[in-house]
């Protein structure tokens, strides 16, 4: 199983529009069974060329997504594995059940309930009461209960805060797609910026 960050990693991330993220999570199984995807990348074709993989129809590969069907995604009883192909070869039915069940790890493991002091390269989802004290260079796709960020550094980016979710401090270029119910923003400096602010969110107070 891989999870290679690449210099083929596209920075602007794509802010969540709804409650869920279109096509997460998806990935690529190969003939023998491992699993490519990238936290940076939930584009089929995206994976393709990260991973230097030639469709040349002989289905040695497969697309997949391991998606919650617009519920929540900190719920990893949502999840279902499809398959985003015409058809699927006899090797992928084989293997199929073992896949869903590393796909289930996988996303398991994006999902942060507890305290953590920092989180550097990742993409994650809060819930509950999770609290993080840092966070550099990730994607939260997004913020659930209340879960609590102290400083979003560099490139960070929150696709979506709901419920009465927090972050202390946005700075550089990090980014919150779109803040919905209770969901508040402390002090924002440098270039961050918040896309959309819905129900009763705040933002306490912007600089810079």
């Amino acid at each position: 199983m891989f999870n290679a960050l690449s210099d083929k990693t596209n920075n602007d991330f794509n802010p969540i529009k709804t409650k869920t993220m279109c096509k997460f999570k998806s990935a690529i199984v190969l003939r023998n069974g491992d699993i490519l995807h990238n936290d940076f990348a939930d584009s089929h074709e995206d994976l393709i060329e990260i991973f230097g993989l030639v469709d040349n129809g002989k289905q040695n590969f497969v697309r997949i997504e391991y998606a919650t069907n617009g519920k929540r995604l900190d719920k990893i009883e949502n999840y279902q594995l499809k398959v985003d192909e015409n058809s699927t070869p006899e090797w992928f039915e084989e293997i199929r059940g073992s896949i869903t069940e590393q796909m289930k790890t996988i996303v398991s493991n994006m999902i942060i309930s507890e305290n953590v002091k920092i989180i550097i390269g990742r993409a994650v989802i809060l819930t509950g009461n999770a609290i993080v004290n840092k966070i550099r260079h990730c994607i939260i796709h997004v913020m659930l209960d209340s879960s609590n960020v102290g400083v979003m550094l560099d490139s960070s980016n929150v696709g979506e805060m709901l419920d009465s979710s927090n972050v202390g401090v946005m700075r550089d270029s990090s980014k919150v797609g779109v803040m919905r119910d209770s969901s508040k923003v402390g002090v924002m400096r440098d270039s961050s910026k918040v896309g959309e602010m819905r129900d009763s969110s705040k933002v306490g107070v912007m600089r810079d």
